[in-house]
């Protein structure tokens, strides 16, 4: 049987690793407002929310499961790239392949202890990890983090054309390398053109759970029907896998 091999962030996570995780006693799982939700409607209904992984594993008869998702909470592009490439042996010909692509501007960086640990532009001041958390030390990360977004001259379009270069070029490794059945997508769209952003953004109102919890549970991430959502539009892309960017166009 083909696999399902799923790559990303918070956004691609495994519900399966969660309840898995929380049957195993981790007190701390339930933290996030994404995984409480997911609990919480496990101990309702006394099944694992679905996950597009599972919609897609369903329809084209594909081994799903959480070791065979890779996405992680809080991940970078070189975190995904990274997750790829550890993988890449395992990957067969005949698998499918989901990457989910995050926001350009996170970045990692080694702390005091030799881990990564991820950067998110509205997320400077609750980075751990480090020994020196002086307030210049907090400046300079932040001054590097906004140069990814807006230079001195005060223009976004130029920074983010150039991260959007890099992570083509990453695209571009990516589909040499991965079986015919592979897409990309990202929630980050910030409302730019498909051709212009060149990964599948869904163009349509996902389901969000604060959505689906009247905003009892206020996150941004998708519910269960928003999982459902995106894996019956993933089944339309896998028409068409790899038309957004092939590795023979000139970036």
């Amino acid at each position: 049987m083909a696999k399902l091999w799923v790559f990303g962030d918070s956004f691609s996570d495994s519900h399966k690793w969660v309840i898995n995780s929380y049957l195993n006693g981790d007190e701390n799982i339930s933290d996030p407002p994404q995984y409480k939700y997911l609990i919480d409607k496990y101990l309702k209904e006394n099944k694992i929310p679905k996950h597009f992984e599972d919609v897609l594993g369903e329809h084209f008869g594909l081994e799903v499961g959480r070791k065979l998702n890779h996405a992680g909470g809080g991940y970078s592009n070189m975190d995904i790239i990274e997750s790829i490439g550890r993988n890449m042996n395992r990957i067969k010909e005949d698998d499918y392949v989901v990457i989910g692509w995050t926001d350009i501007r996170r970045l990692r960086l080694l702390n005091s202890i030799g881990e990564w640990t991820h950067i998110h532009p509205a997320g400077i001041k609750h980075m751990g990890g480090f020994d020196d958390m002086t307030q210049s030390f907090v400046n300079t990360i932040r001054r590097i983090m906004t140069l990814r977004y807006e230079n001195d001259r005060g223009e976004q379009w130029k920074p983010k054309e150039k991260l959007n270069i890099e992570l083509k070029s990453f695209v571009n490794i990516v589909n040499k390398s991965l079986p015919k059945n592979t897409i990309h997508w990202t929630p980050f769209g910030d409302g730019l053109d498909i051709k212009e952003n060149l990964f599948w953004i869904p163009q349509m109102q996902i389901n969000q759970i604060r959505n689906e919890t009247n905003g009892e549970i206020d996150d941004g991430h998708y519910s269960e029907t928003g999982h459902i959502q995106i894996g019956k539009k993933m089944i339309e892309w896998f028409k068409n896998p790899k038309l957004i960017y092939p590795y023979l166009q000139k970036i």
